[in-house]
């Protein structure tokens, strides 16, 4: 199971268009805000699969900094990635 160094706070939920996401931080030691971002669905399909939807690395000053930015991130993915009934 892919499992990611977690030295802060681990990850939120986050539910957008009926998608429930999970946006996990990635932490560097000695570093006082997270310096990566993994978005996936909060619910995987097994122990041996793991989807990922988006990795991205950022310099964010606070989590709030980094959480903001990955909920931002995780939306815009939906809205690029998703077909919406209707249009």
């Amino acid at each position: 199971m892919f499992k990611l160094s977690l030295d802060g706070p681990g990850s939120i939920d986050h539910e957008y268009r009926g998608e429930k996401l999970r946006i996990a931080f990635r932490w560097k030691d000695g570093v006082s805000a997270p310096t990566g971002i993994v978005i996936s669905p909060a619910n995987q399909p097994s122990d041996d699969e793991l989807i990922i939807y988006d990795i991205f690395e950022g310099s964010w000053n606070s989590y709030g900094q980094a959480e903001k930015a990955g909920i931002e991130r995780a939306e815009g993915f939906i809205d690029s990635h998703w077909v919406v009934e209707g249009s």
